[in-house]
């Protein structure tokens, strides 16, 4: 018996470690979670913790150079691209979903992100 307990306890922290099991946690807790994990991340490490937290792309969040032009300088500014992460199968209509706002490579910048926002009720398709 108690070996059992073991190898499943064992089993469960592989299966996290891993990212492919479901962490059980509502869909706006994951994507606060996610969100708060982003900021000053590279872009290609915090897109590759979709699996993980059970996100999926969802589009572009709109107004990116406005949103932030007061938070960086006109370089930077230049370099700014976006995106937003939501729950996997999220359907039509609002949902939690992670607004993320970074200096594109592609467009000259260094790949980090800037800001990360949880918005809890986002109706939006972009």
């Amino acid at each position: 018996m108690a070996s059992s307990r073991i190898c499943l306890l064992g089993m469960l922290g592989v299966c996290m470690l891993l990212g492919g099991c479901p962490d059980g946690r509502p869909a706006a807790e994951r994507v606060a979670a996610f969100c708060a994990s982003a900021k000053g991340e590279d872009i290609k490490a915090v897109i590759s913790r979709y699996e993980a937290y059970e996100m999926q792309p969802g589009g572009v969040a709109p107004d990116a150079r406005q949103r932030l032009s007061e938070l960086v300088d006109d370089k930077t500014l230049k370099t700014i691209a976006s995106a937003l992460a939501e729950p996997s199968g999220s359907e039509p209509g609002a949902r939690a979903v992670c607004a993320i706002y970074y200096s594109s490579r592609e467009l000259g910048g260094d790949g980090r992100v800037i800001l990360a926002e949880f918005r809890p009720d986002w109706p939006h398709r972009y």
